[in-house]
């Protein structure tokens, strides 16, 4: 098997001490060492953190998997000589959540999103607009004086929002009837590069292509989000569907007060207006 020459990497900052989880992000393999001793620095947040242990620990295994999980400290040294973690979104929300063993999932059709994607662009109930504006703050303060061009050296961490469509009542069913004939369902939802699934993780395929997914149980759908937004297509076909798809979709925000939200843009649009049509190239 071949791989990219410079793939990119799902890193894990995992605390030795307590082996919380402090922060993910996905960078490209270049910008990681070959192997990780005693002496590796990172920077953090603008903090030093020694490298204790890194699973894998050489370049050849973390290109192979996709994955990399480093066991850190705080480190004595300033951070004039920690090396610099770029993250390749100056945001993401802390509610990411776990996949479950699957041993049949190669079977299915599974969507597979990266976990840096996980509610970036979603629908948030109304009820927690005055939420949104203080999350932009700092996300817009990130991408004007923490943006080197390759990406950021720092990254704000969303969490005021667990539970964005609380008090709203959405179920799959509903939404594949939003789309109407032609609408397909995945299998299930899970991540790129990790084997299994999503705990109740549902996927949508809609005719134009757009991608649904998000979280549901017995009481109805808990998170709803948008996957791999592309502007829409010179074809003629295509580009009125979507159109057709976005209407629909702004019917059902408004029946339930829902506004989307694109976190990395610091954008918010609320239904039927322009700024919906052309966050899709409309």
């Amino acid at each position: 098997m071949r791989y990219p020459t410079d793939p990119v990497i799902h890193v894990d900052f995992v605390d030795a001490s307590s082996g919380d989880v402090l922060a993910y992000t996905e960078i490209m393999a270049s910008q990681l060492p070959e192997y990780f001793d005693s002496s590796s620095t990172v920077k953090i947040g603008g903090m030093a953190w020694a490298v204790r242990k890194a699973e894998p620990n050489s370049a050849f295994e973390f290109r192979r998997t996709g994955t990399l999980k480093l066991y850190v400290a705080r480190a004595a040294a300033g951070p004039e000589s920690a090396a610099d973690v770029l993250y390749s979104v100056p945001t993401i929300d802390l509610s990411a959540p776990a996949v479950e063993p699957d041993e049949a999932h190669t079977a299915k059709h599974i969507l597979r999103i990266t976990p840096n994607d996980w509610r970036q662009i979603e629908f948030v109930g109304f009820r927690y607009e005055f939420r949104i504006d203080p999350e932009f703050e700092p996300i817009r303060s990130i991408r004007h004086s923490s943006s080197t061009g390759t990406g950021y050296s720092s990254q704000h961490l969303r969490g005021s929002i667990p539970e964005p469509l609380a008090g709203t009542v959405v179920t799959v069913d509903e939404l594949i009837h939003v789309f109407g004939p032609g609408t397909r369902v995945y299998d299930g939802l899970g991540y790129q590069g990790v084997s299994g699934t999503v705990y109740g993780g549902f996927g949508i395929l809609t005719p134009a292509m757009l991608h649904i997914y998000g979280t549901h149980d017995t009481n109805g759908v808990s998170v709803l989000g948008l996957y791999n937004v592309a502007p829409a297509q010179p074809d003629e076909a295509l580009a009125a569907a979507i159109w057709r798809e976005v209407q629909a979709l702004s019917d059902f925000m408004r029946r339930k007060r829902l506004c989307l939200v694109s976190w990395c843009d610091c954008a918010r649009m609320l239904p039927g207006t322009p700024d919906l049509f052309v966050f899709f190239g409309l």
